[in-house]
């Protein structure tokens, strides 16, 4: 839903688990196990976010510190989850 309809998005510095079928490398196959990867949440604007939000009524940015792992590898169903 979008934000304007006063649910609580994750504060910024938040910790999530993102679950998903995504793929482990660009163009590989999908995963035949479940996966999951935490992740902190940044602020929409931080220049590392700049090319993966398109609806920030709808979207929040996280990431892992020090790259390698996300969940845009065609994790287009991929949840996040927090407290």
């Amino acid at each position: 839903p979008p934000r304007r309809t006063g649910l609580n998005y994750p504060p910024v510095g938040q910790e999530l688990a993102v679950i998903g079928w995504g793929r482990l490398l660009y163009g590989g196959i999908r995963p035949t196990v479940l996966r999951q990867v935490r992740v902190r949440t940044i602020a929409n604007d931080d220049r590392r976010c700049l090319n993966s939000i398109r609806n920030v009524d709808r979207q929040f940015c996280a990431m892992v510190d020090g790259g390698g792992k996300d969940a845009c590898q065609g994790g287009d169903r991929s949840v996040g989850c927090f407290p």
